[in-house]
């Protein structure tokens, strides 16, 4: 089993970071194999609306968000944290969010697997 946590917040070590961090913790204890993404850290692009995903069952571009995309997939659980700034999520996450586009299908079903569960 694989749980993976990903943090919006750009403060290291801040708030949503330690709460992220707590409950991969918990789910490390409970056996599951866990894994930690900081989107601060990492380097991407938003979507392009290509459509490329509709037939092709994955994002064209290749950039640090390509194994995240592929963990949530695969992942059993995974939780999501930011902070609410302006009264929405931080930027760093509304631009994967949107990169998340790749994970429907052209008829806008999941393509992730039933029983997921999201935090």
């Amino acid at each position: 089993m694989k749980a993976i946590g990903i943090v919006g917040s750009p403060r290291k070590n801040g708030n949503v970071d330690t709460l992220v961090q707590t409950v991969l913790d918990g789910a490390a204890q409970a056996g599951y194999q866990t894994a930690k993404y900081s989107l601060n850290e990492m380097k991407y692009s938003g979507c392009q609306a290509c459509e490329y995903c509709k037939s092709h069952e994955r994002c064209r571009l290749e950039d640090d968000l390509t194994s995240l995309l592929q963990d949530i997939a695969e992942a059993d659980a995974v939780v999501f944290g930011s902070p609410i700034y302006f009264f929405q999520f931080t930027g760093q996450f509304r631009l994967m969010e949107d990169r998340m586009y790749s994970l429907i299908d052209a008829g806008f079903k999941s393509r992730l697997k039933p029983g997921k569960k999201a935090v």
